[in-house]
């Protein structure tokens, strides 16, 4: 689907705005533990976006599953290691921070797709946003860390630093494989 440049603002708006109306509902349910609550409005921007803002969503779904994957991988080491979520449930994790990470891939191809031809800016951002983003859910009492001071966000730092890049190469990868195929479909298309 080929948008117009009035709609391309209109949806990166949308994106960006539904994602931190999101963010900030899936803390709020966090901290309330009623992560469950916020799930119907969860599924609705998911369904939304695919169907609205996605120029291809088969591979924007697996787009978005594989930052899932990283996010809750991640959250999962660190739940095991250096901190606890308010309202874990399952592998030390909770629903909202699985959303969160869901909601947070709709962002890659829309509203952070300026990374991809900045890639070396990844490192620095992941090394110092996420980790404001910790401090943010620690303030906000959704999680506790398990050592006091400057040492868990230090290796939140570390980790991100790495798992930012590594995300949008992922990202990179897939819009690739995608843009290989639609081309390879649209070869096929022409010979017949």
């Amino acid at each position: 689907m080929q948008h117009t440049t009035a709609k391309k603002w209109l949806l990166l708006t949308i994106n960006y705005t539904a994602f931190y109306l999101i963010w900030f509902l899936c803390i709020w349910a966090g901290t309330e533990g009623t992560s469950m609550i916020a799930l119907p409005l969860i599924i609705s921007y998911l369904v939304l976006h695919i169907v609205a803002i996605s120029h291809c969503p088969t591979c924007e779904v697996m787009l978005i599953a594989m930052i899932m994957l990283i996010g809750a991988s991640n959250d999962i080491v660190l739940s095991k290691t250096i901190l606890t979520y308010s309202s874990a449930s399952f592998y030390g994790m909770s629903w909202w921070t699985l959303s969160l990470w869901t909601c947070f891939g709709t962002t890659y191809w829309h509203t952070l797709k300026w990374m991809h031809s900045h890639f070396w800016t990844t490192p620095f951002l992941g090394a110092i946003m996420v980790p404001l983003c910790y401090l943010y859910l620690y303030n906000a009492g959704a999680v506790h860390f398990h050592n006091k001071g400057i040492v868990p966000f230090m290796i939140i730092s570390l980790v991100w630093a790495a798992l930012l890049p590594f995300s949008v190469w992922i990202s990179n990868t897939i819009a690739l494989y995608c843009q290989h195929n639609h081309t390879k479909k649209r070869s096929q298309e022409e010979e017949d």
